[in-house]
């Protein structure tokens, strides 16, 4: 094992399994639960970082975690827009079948 330069430990053992999150499914709506080591490592402050934003990047095969609240509220109305398009592209494909 390693730190990098946070401190936070890195470890480079052969078939070791981490859980980084899980998918907790709730009605309609879906919670992502992070174990507190992740938290810690993502220096997540229940009382200021309240949103999480994963953006998945195709093209990379990547998935971005954004917890900068700033950020966050300059990337709201993008995400919102792209909500909407994505939902009439699925309403009109309903239709043509």
């Amino acid at each position: 094992m390693i730190r990098d330069p946070r401190g936070v430990p890195i470890f480079k053992e052969v078939g070791l399994t981490v859980e980084l999150g899980r998918l907790q499914y709730n009605g309609n709506t879906v919670k992502v639960y992070l174990p507190q080591r992740v938290r810690d490592a993502l220096r997540l402050d229940p009382q200021v970082d309240n949103a999480l934003i994963i953006v998945y990047d195709n093209e990379n095969g990547t998935l971005i975690l954004i917890h900068n609240n700033k950020l966050l509220d300059v990337l709201k109305p993008l995400i919102y827009t792209a909500r909407k398009n994505l939902s009439k592209v699925q309403k009109a494909s309903i239709k043509s079948l």
